[in-house]
């Protein structure tokens, strides 16, 4: 075919020339071999038309045939627009998908002020992130192909070419193939006709005759056979084979699977053997002959032994030339291999003894029984099992006659196992792998076992968490994984594959516990001991939580013997732990903690002593037990941490306090009854306190009528509306008192409704100014109040008398705002207020709530160091603590906190100056006081006496009465000065709006008493400072304008006094309490220490700017 070589000519070229430059810039080299094989084919098709047949000029050889183009019009080709439009339709569904998925993704809630380029670590926003680059990825890749695919269409021409050569050389090769078939197939079914013609004429005379015209020539051994010959006596001994095998021979039930070929008949039994025959004449009656054989399982020798092998022919052509031929040959092999294959398994047994399995496995061989004990060093009934040759009787099927096979019986704990056999791989005999099936299977059973006793032990409220993994055929793949709510790691039950023993892990001590249990005695109930390590697991973690939050374990070895353990904290407990919360706790209440796998259950439990016939106590025993409802938030804790015991604890308490109330109204005889009951105040439910009735707390609800003893005269009753009075307890428990043996305190919360129009003033101070937990009142009347009382004591008492504790803080409330003082906290037990003159000053009084000593109060004045009312604060509270109780001795209290604000002022600023000590003032009441001046001060000997005279004055809101006392001078003073007296008394005469004196003595208003103190205090300095101004030669006149009102950082620190000297010029001294004057003067330009003003001096005034110079001055 010489077109042909020319194209594949062309082909070669072509080829070689994409391989030199796979580049675009082919352009002219292609186009130029395109147009001339364009023309080539036109030429010869015009040749064609005209019945000619074109040669090539420069070959001579004829041009190819036009090529097929047929498939430029197929279904297959597309075009390249439409494939671009679907990628970009693909892309945007595939878009629309990705966004939708990207909002499906939840939000998660980013912390305020968060750094803006901090590293994103939020799980939504990373998901989004990598749904978006996923898709951005995935479409890259597909329009990178459409684009290589873009820049092959360039040269569209170039690449149809190359198709339709691929296409004509793809039917050229599939041509070749086909002829190759049909010349094969010609030469196969031509064997036939190659056999010779028989001998009919040399076959009829010797039949006739009994002689033959072919004399015995005495010819030698026949020449080797060559090959043809050879193949020629193979297909002539495969034809013999198939005739006598398909026409003469009955072939056995399991020699149905044979090959004739190479003149031999292939037997071949599955993961058995297979075994060549052959014969040696077409006589049906001659024998088979053995020719090879080999074996279908591994691990298995080849035969190469000759004496084994000579001994195995010999036998297998006994059994060939015998009656029962083909059939006797099976049976033959058949238990050949039988027995060969359990002695494979024997050995690998006895190489598993020498190795890891030492003293844990036993094997034995009886006949051929192969006898395998595994697990040989556990006491108790032994597990092996069998492998021998079974007849195989009872697994025959329909006409199947029966045959010898191998067969298993496994024995567990010395009993058959029927309904379970072990699998065994005979094709690859591994009696490892068996026993580890075997082993595999008795660890799953002991497993399933297990959990079948947990089960049941857990009963149908089981909160265990149980998973069972069986393997058929891996033993180390078979674990039971045990777990009970707070767990942090389950537990993984095994069995050791060698040595059989129970295994758990992780390792701890409980669990090694539960091993030597399990191993040791072969009585003990797995399903127990395991209950036991789990429920001692979470007893001993509990345990180490209850150790950090400072409970108190109570010893089991306290406690009595008692029969009706069960009855009191079910059925289904198996260990318990008894603790007291806190070292408040009577002995007669407890916690107790039972753990079980129905979950872990908390009571509170009142116990009492037991006594003996003699009335001696033999330890103490449960006398009632109250179940805990544990929410179940805190029942889904992953872990058990003290905040979480401290919770159970308030649990505790409340549960306590509540069989405590319910006996006292039992004991007094109130009727009652047991509700749920949501929070009340707002603090209360933004704390997490449902209203849902899983999580409300018990409620006792009573009636008003007979709370109150049902006495509507009872002056308690009268601001209370009659309905139902709700008691709880506030899940709170004090810590325990420094003293040893005293309790804890509890709180309770009473809630009850107030009449419309009482108790105004206390509703509308919970509604509007900060309140304290213990009281709260909403705007439609609705009271909480909580009381705090001792731990297992009763309260019913209190809460009544807490109750009429309103009245009275209602009235405080009217007192405060009577004489304006600021109420700043107000509850049953304590009362703040500030000054109504100067918030800086505050007054705390303190109510004592022990019921079992008479009333009293504490009286706290803010700042300590600086409360006018410091010096007169006993003597209040002794007057107060007459009648603690009584409104009328807090409305008395204020009232004279409010007169003596003034004077006690004034008297703070006076007792600051220096010389200290030279001021003494006596209060003799609240509203009395006695101040005289002592040595060094030329005053020594001045008293005053001063005392409020109520309802006097103008609008009879009251008056100071200030009255001198000069003719008594103190001991060790003189008589005064004649100049002290006059100015005492120029200021007693002194005349203005709300002062009036007569020489000896003044009246004057609350508001200028502080005045008019201050007026007598200098009066009696200034003559002290003149006398020593007439001794002290280089004095010098230093005047400071001073303006405002001393602070109170002054009055810490020193007081700034200008008095007047003899001279009729002023000085400004800076007085310290340390006894010393500074006297400042002027000394050049600049800023003082924090004083400025103008100086003046005895040439003239100089600016403020000036730099103060201090002048320490002793004064004797």
């Amino acid at each position: 075919m010489p077109g042909r070589l020319v194209m594949e000519q062309q082909k070669d070229a072509g080829l070689q020339d994409l391989k030199k430059d796979r580049s675009n810039a082919q352009g002219e080299d292609v186009l130029h071999t395109q147009d001339a094989f364009n023309g080539q084919n036109s030429a010869s098709q015009k040749a064609a038309a005209h019945g000619q047949v074109n040669t090539s000029e420069a070959t001579g050889l004829p041009t190819p045939p036009e090529l097929d183009q047929s498939w430029r019009d197929g279904p297959d080709n597309k075009p390249m627009g439409v494939l671009i439009e679907r990628l970009a339709q693909q892309c945007f569904t595939d878009l629309g998908t990705t966004l939708k998925t990207m909002a499906e993704v939840p939000e998660s809630t980013q912390a305020n002020g968060v750094v803006p380029h901090a590293v994103d670590t939020s799980v939504a926003s990373l998901t989004k992130k990598r749904t978006l680059m996923d898709f951005a990825h995935n479409q890259r890749d597909r329009f990178i192909k459409t684009l290589v695919l873009s820049d092959w269409a360039r040269n569209e021409q170039d690449m149809a070419r190359l198709v339709d050569i691929k296409v004509w050389q793809e039917r050229q090769l599939g041509a070749q193939v086909q002829a190759i078939s049909s010349i094969g197939n010609t030469k196969h079914n031509m064997q036939g006709a190659k056999i010779p013609n028989p001998n009919l004429d040399g076959a009829l005379e010797l039949l006739a005759t009994g002689t033959s015209r072919m004399p015995d020539l005495g010819y030698l051994p026949p020449k080797k056979l060559s090959a043809k010959q050879l193949l020629r006596t193979l297909q002539d001994m495969n034809v013999a084979l198939a005739t006598r095998l398909n026409m003469h021979e009955e072939l056995p039930y399991y020699f149905n699977d044979l090959s004739i070929a190479n003149g031999r008949a292939t037997f071949r039994v599955a993961d058995e053997f297979e075994v060549d025959l052959s014969v040696g004449d077409e006589d049906p009656s001659t024998p088979f002959w053995f020719i090879d054989m080999r074996f279908l399982f591994s691990p298995t020798p080849d035969i190469t032994d000759d004496v084994s092998r000579m001994e195995l022919e010999k036998r297998v052509n006994i059994a060939l030339a015998s009656e029962s031929k083909l059939q006797g040959c099976y049976d033959l092999l058949h238990n050949f291999v039988l027995t060969h294959k359990i002695n494979v398994l024997r050995d690998q047994a006895s190489q598993l003894l020498r190795e890891k399995w030492f003293e844990c496995l036993f094997v034995e061989m009886k006949k051929r029984v192969l006898i395998i004990q595994y697990w040989s060093d556990l006491a108790g009934p032994k597990s092996w099992f069998e492998i021998g040759v079974s007849t195989g009787k009872q697994n025959r099927k329909g006409s199947k006659p029966a045959n010898a096979q191998l067969s298993v019986r496994w024995f567990r704990r010395g009993q058959e196992v029927l309904d379970d056999p072990p699998y065994i791989d005979w094709k690859t005999l591994n009696v490892e792998q068996v026993l580890g099936t075997v082993i595999a299977k008795h660890t799953s059973c002991d497993l399933r076992n297990t959990q079948n006793g947990l089960v049941k032990l857990a009963g149908p409220n089981s909160k265990l968490d149980i998973t069972l993994d069986a393997c058929a055929d891996t033993p180390e793949d078979c674990s039971l994984a045990l777990g009970l709510p707070g767990m942090r790691t389950p537990y993984i039950v095994r069995k050791e594959v060698v040595t059989g023993k129970w295994a758990i892990s992780p390792p701890t001590m409980l669990a090694a516990r539960a091993e030597r249990s399990m191993n040791a005695d072969l009585k003990a109930d797995p399903a127990v001991q395991l209950a036991q390590m789990l429920c001692g697991t979470n007893q001993e973690r509990i345990g180490k939580a209850a150790d950090l939050a400072g409970w108190i374990a109570v010893a089991s070895r306290t406690l009595a013997p008692q029969n009706n353990l069960k009855a009191l904290f079910g059925a289904d407990t198996v260990s318990r732990s008894i603790y007291n919360c806190n070292r408040g706790w009577s002995d007669s209440w407890a916690l107790v903690a039972t753990f079980g796998l129905s979950g872990d259950k908390w009571w509170a439990a009142r116990m009492e002593p037991k006594l003996d016939a003699r009335g001696a106590s033999t330890g103490r025993i449960f006398a009632e037990a109250r179940r805990i409802s544990i929410p179940s938030d805190l029942v889904a804790f992953p872990r058990v941490a003290r905040s979480l015991l401290l919770r159970i604890g308030k649990l505790a308490v409340a549960q306590i306090s509540l069989a405590v109330v319910t006996q006292d109204l039992d004991s007094k005889r109130i009727p009652y009854k047991i509700e749920s009951t949501a929070s009340l105040t707002p603090a209360e439910r933004s704390r997490g306190e449902r209203s849902s009735a899983a999580s409300a707390e018990p409620a006792v609800v009573l009636d008003s009528a007979s709370f109150f003893d049902d006495a509507k005269s009872d002056p308690i009753r009268k601001p209370f509306k009659d309905g139902a009075i709700r008691l709880t307890h506030h899940r709170n428990i004090a810590s325990a008192p420094a003293a040893a043996g005293s309790r804890a305190e509890v709180a309770h919360c009473l809630r009850l409704t107030v009449r419309h129009g009482v108790l105004n003033h206390l509703q509308e101070y919970l509604l509007t100014k900060p309140r304290d937990a213990d009281m709260f009142m909403n705007d439609r009347g609705a009271l909480a109040l909580r009381v705090r009382v001792q731990f297992g004591q009763p309260c019913v008492s209190v809460l009544q008398a807490r109750l009429k504790s309103c009245k009275r803080l209602d009235a405080y409330l009217v007192a405060l705002a009577r004489y304006s003082f600021v109420c700043t906290h107000l509850s049953l037990t304590r009362v703040t207020f500030t000054y109504p003159s100067n918030p800086d000053l505050s007054a705390t009084v303190r109510f004592s709530i022990n019921p079992n000593v008479p009333p009293s109060a504490d009286l706290k004045l803010h700042p300590v160091d600086f409360n006018p009312h410091q010096r007169v604060r006993v003597i209040a509270l002794r007057t107060f603590n007459l009648a603690p109780l009584d409104p009328k001795s807090f409305t008395a209290l204020l009232y004279t906190l409010r007169t003596s604000i003034s004077l006690n002022t004034a008297y703070s600023t006076i007792s600051a100056l220096p010389p200290l000590g030279s001021l003494h003032i006596h209060p003799h009441h609240l509203l009395a006081y006695l101040w005289t001046y002592s040595a060094p001060l030329p005053g020594a000997g001045a008293q005053f006496k001063i005392q409020w005279r109520p309802n006097v004055g103008e609008k009879k809101k009251g008056v100071w009465h200030i009255m001198t006392q000069l003719s008594k001078p103190n001991k060790g003073s003189g008589e005064l000065s004649e100049e002290v007296r006059t100015g005492i008394a120029e200021v007693c005469l002194k005349k203005g709006s709300g002062r009036i004196g007569n020489g000896t003595s003044i009246v004057v208003e609350d508001e200028l008493v502080g005045e008019v103190i201050r007026e007598l205090d200098r009066v009696c300095r200034e003559g002290g400072e003149a006398v020593a101004g007439k001794k002290e030669e280089e004095t010098k006149d230093v005047k400071v304008e001073t303006t405002g009102r001393p602070s109170v950082a002054a009055q810490r620190t020193g007081l700034s006094t200008s008095v007047k000297t003899q001279g009729g010029q002023q000085k400004t001294a800076q007085l310290k309490s340390g006894g010393h004057a500074g006297l400042q003067q002027a000394n050049g330009s600049g800023n003082g220490n924090g004083h400025r003003g103008s100086v003046t001096n005895g040439n003239g005034n100089a600016n403020g700017n000036g730099r103060l110079k201090q002048e320490i001055i002793e004064l004797d």
